[in-house]
């Protein structure tokens, strides 16, 4: 029969082979839950990409619309002063503003383009740092259950000795 001790050490070492398994489980799960909290929130980063570059186009047309009103009242006011607005410079000052229209419409899609681009690389940065996360406590997990083996393996070599 094996003395109080003997049951004593070998219980200990079995709650430390626990302890490990438990300890390389939650390392696991929290390398999981940054990977899965990384992909939501490159999702989310996609998500804002793509709405930089609706709102842009939409305030690009808004642009190029104010740009035609300018010139429709440029017409209106040459027309009104006795000017004729299809030549001479009432056609240069229109052909002037359509050109800033048309200038400030492609610098709002350059912008969206630029911030959306950033936006995109930020998501891809954040799923890389998750799938990174995951990684380590993957490896952290492999670790502490190899390290609990071994506390194991020499409590048992004790015991033997």
């Amino acid at each position: 029969m094996c003395e109080p001790a003997t049951i004593l050490a070998v219980g200990g070492l079995g709650l430390s082979a626990a302890g490990s398994g438990v300890s390389a489980y939650d390392q696991y799960k929290q390398g999981a839950a940054a990977e899965a909290t990384g992909n939501i929130n490159a999702r989310r980063l996609r998500m804002q990409a793509t709405d930089v570059r609706d709102r842009a186009s939409d305030e690009a047309g808004l642009a190029t619309m104010e740009g035609s009103k300018v010139v429709g009242e440029q017409t209106v006011a040459a027309a009104a002063s006795g000017v004729d607005s299809s030549s001479g410079t009432a056609a240069d000052i229109a052909e002037a503003s359509r050109v800033n229209a048309a200038l400030d419409s492609q610098t709002i899609r350059n912008n969206a383009a630029r911030e959306a681009w950033g936006l995109k690389i930020q998501a891809l940065q954040v799923q890389q740092e998750g799938k990174r996360a995951r990684r380590a406590s993957e490896k952290g997990a492999v670790g502490t259950v190899l390290g609990g083996l071994g506390s194991v393996s020499r409590g048992i070599y004790g015991l033997a000795g």
